[in-house]
């Protein structure tokens, strides 16, 4: 597994009301994707619909022009282990 820093650039993105957390995240994941589609799992926050135009909330953690997304190395976190969220705490799926 890897270690990936998912790092919001953009809080003036209007999909960020639809998370539950809007700073950096640590995640075990094989790839880029993946560590996206936990992040996403764990903070999506599930918002109502936007009722001018009904369009279905989306997650901005799986947005590269939104979220960055990098391979750490030599982090603290180790590398074995199942995919996960590492950092924060308390986000249980």
């Amino acid at each position: 597994m890897k270690i990936w820093k998912l790092s919001p650039l953009d809080l003036s993105f209007h999909g960020w009301r639809n998370s539950d957390y809007q700073r950096d995240a640590i995640v075990r994941a094989e790839d880029e994707k993946k560590a996206r589609e936990i992040a996403t799992q764990h903070f999506f926050g599930f918002a109502k619909k936007v009722s001018s135009s009904q369009e279905t909330p989306r997650s901005p953690w799986d947005d590269s022009t939104v979220v960055k997304c990098i391979e750490l190395d030599n982090s603290k976190y180790s590398t074995d282990g199942p995919a996960g969220l590492l950092e924060p705490e308390g986000f249980d799926i």
